[in-house]
């Protein structure tokens, strides 16, 4: 089976893909493989956030399940992982998602189900929860075509927390009056391209997420990420690309912490 599943790794842009050394044209070559995309980066991240130990857990574009393996191994609870199989290289690693449960038995739930319908509260009811604790939207969003109404859905299933990744956010940037920047090449505004220490500088996410955050304040992104009705907001740093990534809280993170040590 393991050699099944290096072999459908070869046809699959996936976050886990065995080492096959499958590396579409125009991605970068990282050591694990063509989807490896800085995964580690974007867990580390998002697991000095937030817990997931006997968390729920659901990811919407989960790709081939990497970080719904990651987050099992955490020891999460009811993880459950979606994507859509479509066509091409992305459209294909719903199956590999399936095939790699399948032969780890890691207890992850796989479903093969287009984002623009799917009912994330029906979802979490189907696994017996009123809503899943933590949820995972990584640079997904730009692929679903009615956002608000994903986000909405989102927003009532999740008790404590939204990870959100943005994949276009250079090409929303405004400025003071609500108009949209040029391109100037990726981190360019902030200077950011000017100094690549940023990536190992821990106090550069302070330092930009005044930044960061009021660039979101200032685009289409605060009506449909619903960014007012959340308690707090946080900037976690930059993934692929100075992707930006947040956690979107729902209740004060000192909340969450004291319910964690409560339990």
């Amino acid at each position: 089976m393991f050699w099944k599943l290096r072999r459908l790794a070869r046809n699959v842009y996936n976050y886990h893909n065995l080492g096959s050394g499958v590396f579409p044209e125009g991605e970068e070559r990282t050591p694990y493989g063509s989807g490896e995309r800085y995964n580690f980066d974007r867990m580390y991240m998002m697991v000095s956030a937030y817990d997931f130990t006997r968390k729920n857990i659901v990811d919407l574009g989960c790709n081939s399940g990497w970080f719904c393996a990651q987050a099992k191994l955490l020891g999460s609870n009811v993880t459950v992982g979606v994507d859509y199989d479509g066509t091409g290289m992305m459209g294909a690693a719903i199956k590999y998602a399936i095939a790699f449960e399948k032969h780890f038995k890691l207890g992850i739930h796989f479903l093969n189900a287009d984002l623009e319908r799917i009912s994330v509260v029906e979802l979490a009811q189907r696994f017996g929860l009123e809503q899943f604790d933590a949820a995972l939207l990584l640079s997904t969003l730009h692929h679903i075509k009615d956002k608000k109404r994903l986000i909405a859905n989102l927003y009532e299933a999740t008790r404590d927390v939204i990870f959100y990744e943005d994949h276009d956010f250079w090409n929303d940037l405004v400025d003071d009056k609500g108009h949209k920047i040029p391109v100037k090449g990726e981190g360019y505004r902030y200077g950011w391209n000017e100094d690549m220490s940023w990536q190992r500088r821990i106090g550069s996410i302070e330092s930009y997420e005044a930044r960061i955050l009021n660039s979101y304040r200032k685009s289409w992104h605060r009506e449909t990420l619903l960014l007012d009705r959340f308690a707090e907001v946080r900037f976690l740093g930059f993934s692929e690309k100075r992707r930006p990534v947040l956690a979107l809280f729902k209740r004060p993170l000192a909340a969450v912490a004291k319910q964690k040590a409560n339990t």
